[in-house]
């Protein structure tokens, strides 16, 4: 017969040691509009305060949990050089006194991220690629399989502005333009993007407040039309 305190110690470690047959998945894309100098300026100006809100709220501590951050910028190009961050959290519990050492190095990671977006800030471009690199995290988003939260953050003017779009002077009449936009990058956006939040910060001009205020409305438009849950903002509040 074991000894009482062998066999509560037994029964400890194989609660902590219990891996889980479902990992819920925390993902967070945020988007960065380098081609504004107000708007890029002002996502420097937050983004540690930001990640650490992010980090806190959006990636907390939880057994049977796994994270994916990605940060990606808009250009006037369209190449846009994503950098991903991951962790896992397999055990059904979690010690609070050693708490998983993948998640907190994927902190420590967000962080170092947010202080290399400290740097001069460039030139204002002349093009503004939104969309496509839009529709393509949303598509990931959607993809993800099992439980997931679904986050989806854009620093932007919302211009889109291109040789085949141009949001400062064309229509903004939300399904036309929309079809233009996915016939130009051959991207067509999700149907359901039902349980993906979109947070969108943005940050205003005298001389382009009406052209940004008609694309706010669109995009709002079309992302609710599709179900996602929107928030548009002048700062990142979650």
């Amino acid at each position: 017969m074991k000894h009482p305190l062998t066999a509560f110690m037994t029964a400890t470690f194989l609660l902590h040691s219990c891996t889980c047959s479902e990992l819920t998945t925390n993902a967070v894309t945020v988007m960065y509009d380098q081609t504004d100098t107000l708007n890029y300026r002002k996502f420097q100006e937050r983004a540690g305060k930001d990640f650490q809100e992010i980090a806190g709220k959006l990636f907390p501590v939880a057994p049977c949990s796994e994270g994916v951050f990605r940060l990606l910028p808009v250009n006037g190009i369209g190449s846009n050089e994503v950098q991903t961050l991951e962790y896992q959290i397999p055990d059904a519990s979690i010690n609070e006194y050693h708490l998983p050492a993948e998640h907190q190095l994927f902190i420590q990671e967000m962080g170092e991220l947010a202080k290399d977006l400290s740097g001069p800030t460039p030139a204002e471009l002349p093009n503004t690629l939104i969309f496509e690199p839009l529709c393509r995290e949303l598509h990931l988003l959607v993809s993800l399989p099992g439980p997931a939260n679904r986050f989806l953050i854009l620093s932007s003017d919302l211009l889109e502005h291109s040789a085949s779009i141009d949001m400062y002077r064309d229509s903004t009449e939300p399904e036309d333009l929309l079809s233009r936009m996915e016939q130009a990058y051959g991207c067509q956006l999700p149907e359901n993007l039902e349980g993906i939040e979109i947070r969108i910060v943005t940050h205003r001009l005298e001389a382009t407040d009406e052209a940004m205020r008609r694309a706010s409305q669109f995009w709002e438009f079309v992302l609710r039309e599709r179900g996602a849950n929107v928030i548009v903002s002048s700062s990142l509040t979650i």
